[in-house]
């Protein structure tokens, strides 16, 4: 849509208009145009514009006539300070959570790997794992599954909590589980790993470590990245 900008000298006012039929889109008149930056605190800035402007508006005449730039160009900022926000929004990224303040949205699928302790006498190995994270309304409890990749069935369980521990960071704690009949059937760990939010809005953690509980596996490190 384009829009033409149309400045009055009597009274002075400030028209947006559509291209269409010379439509009214936005009027503002040079009381809204002072008040604007007296409300957003810009006056100090302004002050000895405004008070010329002031003073000129008063007089009217042909004076006004060199002062319709400047005017121009303060309604159009004037403009955007009271409903610049409304016109231009940031995309939201599809599949993306928002950053909540005090809280971590950390829900969605991650691609990982583990690397067990070199010294585990269970025969320590490498190897890569889908995470699946479930979350309800960006709350502390977690839980899902851990899936092999080569084969796509669910090797393990886990539960845990999530607590922010910056603005861009959270704590991941909790246990898991290996399914009956799976490789990791005898499994029980504890985990923690602290999740970081980059510049795309995607969280990873480089930091991740598993504790055996059971006797029978291996404890390690791990690495993820959200999908």
């Amino acid at each position: 849509m384009q829009i033409t900008l149309q400045v009055t000298e009597t009274p002075v006012q400030i028209r947006l208009l559509h291209q269409d039929g010379g439509k009214d889109y936005f009027t503002m008149s040079w009381g809204i145009i002072r008040d604007t930056f007296l409300y957003k605190g810009l006056l100090k800035k302004h002050d000895r514009l405004v008070a010329i402007l002031q003073s000129t508006h008063n007089k009217g005449g042909k004076t006004m006539r060199k002062m319709v730039v400047v005017t121009a160009m303060m309604a159009i900022l004037a403009v955007m300070l009271v409903v610049g926000t409304g016109f231009a929004k940031p995309p939201i990224q599809e599949g993306i959570q928002p950053l909540v303040p005090g809280k971590c949205c950390i829900a969605g699928k991650y691609k990982g790997i583990s690397v067990d302790d070199p010294a585990c006498p269970a025969g320590p190995k490498t190897g890569s794992f889908i995470m699946v994270l479930h979350q309800t309304d960006c709350g502390k409890k977690i839980n899902g599954e851990i899936i092999d990749p080569a084969d796509g069935k669910i090797t393990s369980t886990f539960v845990g909590t999530v607590t922010p521990v910056s603005r861009n960071c959270c704590r991941l704690e909790g246990q898991v589980k290996g399914v009956p009949g799976g490789p990791d059937a005898k499994c029980l760990h504890d985990f923690k790993a602290t999740l970081c939010r980059n510049k795309p809005g995607k969280w990873s953690t480089k930091d991740g470590v598993y504790k055996d509980l059971s006797g029978h596996c291996c404890s390690g490190t791990f690495r993820m990245e959200q999908l």
